[in-house]
């Protein structure tokens, strides 16, 4: 599990690591946040005591760590953070702006190879059934490993769409599979090849 933060509140309930309003604060969960809280309102401190907000915070974020949770924080500021909560150093990665799987390490276990997903899609190919957004999936998909289309479409589908699926399935033949004319007889067998079914039509009525 990845679970990305970048924002204060994962850490601090006053919101800016700001202690007792004059000083900034190293982050560390305990009696601390107790205190501080007084010195926003008497009713938020008075609420941390009764709710147990603070505690209940820290065992969030141990509970995080048991698990074996990698946390990707998007600034150095954040892992101090993490540190100073006793989250292990080994399941904390600093990566600024943008995910970038070469400067994340995580250990892997091998995974036996699986049938591929298999996404179908019943109906005409036209601008109202959403043929612009199944193409672009189709397409983008392909690229990725572990992905099937099964596809049933009709004669009296939009033919310049119609053509532009067919130059996808002639780059891509063994993942895109093209039936046409699916009669209502057949419908149950075809749709019980699918793991998932898309609907990409942006009309509702449709």
């Amino acid at each position: 599990v990845i679970f990305t933060s970048h924002v204060a509140g994962h850490f601090c309930l006053a919101g800016g690591f700001i202690k007792d309003k004059t000083a900034p604060c190293n982050g560390a969960i305990g009696w601390q946040c107790k205190k501080c809280l007084f010195h926003y309102s008497l009713k938020r401190g008075l609420s941390n005591l009764i709710h147990r907000y603070s505690d209940r915070l820290l065992a969030s974020l141990q509970t995080l760590s048991v698990r074996g949770v990698h946390i990707v924080c998007v600034s150095a500021w954040q892992r101090q953070q993490l540190l100073a909560n006793e989250f292990p150093e080994g399941q904390v990665s600093v990566i600024r702006q943008a995910l970038m799987s070469h400067r994340l390490t995580i250990p892997q276990e091998q995974m036996e190879k699986v049938a591929p997903l298999r996404v179908g899609y019943l109906g005409r190919l036209s601008i109202e059934k959403g043929s612009a957004l199944l193409l672009a999936v189709i397409k983008l998909c392909t690229i990725a490993e572990g992905v099937q289309f099964v596809l049933g479409i009709p004669e009296n589908s939009d033919a310049a769409e119609m053509n532009k699926l067919k130059v996808l399935q002639q780059s891509n033949p063994e993942l895109i599979q093209i039936h046409e004319n699916v009669t209502d007889e057949a419908k149950g067998t075809f749709f019980n090849k699918l793991d998932v079914l898309l609907i990409p039509s942006f009309v509702m009525e449709t």
